[in-house]
């Protein structure tokens, strides 16, 4: 009898483990691409990673903030290596933004380099340039392109070359 028992024990516990190690397929962490526009980055094109936009105030249904990321990794770099870019306006019925003159855009870029042991994050600044927004006032696709020229920013001044930034996004609003 105690004989029969232990056989049961092993029995089920030779099911549990075998239904509990299954072999599932390999996870394969997925690749972000969005196919939602494109970014120039010292001469070289780059498709964006990721384009999104959120509405900055609750009370404006006409501001909008932006957010965009490419990967700018050169051939041989393992780490990661992105360019990331906010543009935020108050209102998109501007559609046109001088970055000298209008007082309706801010843009912040930075470059992440997990590659480079010295500085790793870079932040940069537009001297020149502008912004134009293709609203979608009542849903749909939503594009904006920018050419702006930047210089990098140490405490808050561009210092160093100015450099060209271009591309372009469209979002689902």
């Amino acid at each position: 009898m105690k004989k029969t028992g232990i056989i049961w024990i092993s029995l089920i516990a030779a099911t549990i483990t075998i239904a509990g190690c299954k072999k599932s397929e390999e996870f394969i962490n997925p690749v972000y691409q969005c196919e939602c526009g494109k970014v120039s980055w010292f001469g070289d094109q780059h498709e964006l990673l990721m384009a999104e936009y959120l509405q900055p105030a609750e009370d404006n249904a006409f501001g909008r903030r932006y957010y965009i990321t490419a990967d700018i990794a050169s051939e041989g770099e393992s780490e990661p290596h992105h360019l990331n870019m906010i543009i935020e306006t108050d209102s998109v019925h501007h559609q046109y933004f001088d970055i000298l003159l209008s007082q309706h855009i801010d843009v912040w870029i930075q470059e992440v380099n997990y590659n480079d042991p010295n500085v790793q994050i870079r932040e940069f600044v537009p001297v020149l340039g502008n912004v134009n927004i293709s609203p979608a006032f009542f849903g749909g696709t939503e594009k904006a392109s920018f050419t702006l020229s930047v210089q990098e920013s140490f405490n808050g001044s561009p210092a160093g070359a100015i450099l060209p930034l271009s591309g372009n996004l469209e979002v689902g609003i």
